[in-house]
């Protein structure tokens, strides 16, 4: 038989076993348990660092939309403005060459045409022929080759040259003038696909 020191031994040897076995397994699901924490915590923080650099990215981006939206607009302007200066330029010489046809010979022979085309145009009837303050010295070279009763008088919005013709009875105008027709001709020019912003 076992001596009891023996038997004290062993239960002992027993009892530290078992209760080592059950040290470690709480060491064990202690470990388990702070590495499903730690990855808690991980994913967490890991989760709102990402959430931050959705949050720049979208922030810078909205910034860098509008600036590149003012940018933008900044040079449709600035394109704009040298747009209208460079057609402004342009029509200006084109005025300018307009005045020096003024004071040539031709000048009046064109009057002299517009004015009967126009007068044709009313069924050759007596007629208003409406010309700028500086064409009133063609007006009775104009008259003799109207009907009988026509008259001429002086038009301010008649800058460039040309003339209307406004039927006495009221019911019609033809506007032969320059600047009606120049302004057609911006229209014309500005609405070109080249001339024109995206």
């Amino acid at each position: 038989m076992m001596e009891a020191s023996e038997k004290l031994e062993l239960f002992s040897k027993t009892v530290f076993k078992e209760a080592s076995e059950e040290a470690n397994k709480m060491v064990r699901e202690a470990r388990k348990q702070k590495d499903e924490r730690i990855l808690g915590v991980s994913d967490r923080y890991l989760a709102v660092a990402e959430k931050r650099i959705e949050n720049e990215k979208n922030r810078i981006s909205a910034e860098l939309v509008k600036s590149t939206a003012s940018k933008k607009l900044s040079a449709s302007k600035e394109i704009l403005t040298l747009r209208a200066m460079l057609i402004g330029k342009i029509f200006d010489s084109v005025a300018e060459r307009v005045k020096e046809y003024r004071v040539t010979p031709d000048y009046e022979k064109k009057l002299l045409s517009l004015c009967l085309d126009a007068n044709g145009k009313m069924g050759n009837a007596p007629c208003e022929i409406k010309l700028s303050k500086d064409d009133m010295k063609y007006e009775s070279t104009l008259l003799s080759k109207l009907p009988a009763g026509s008259i001429a008088v002086s038009d301010k919005t008649i800058k460039l040259g040309g003339l209307k013709m406004r039927s006495l009875s009221g019911n019609m105008l033809i506007d032969y003038s320059f600047d009606c027709e120049m302004e057609a001709q911006r229209e014309l020019f500005t609405s070109e696909d080249r001339f024109r912003l995206e």
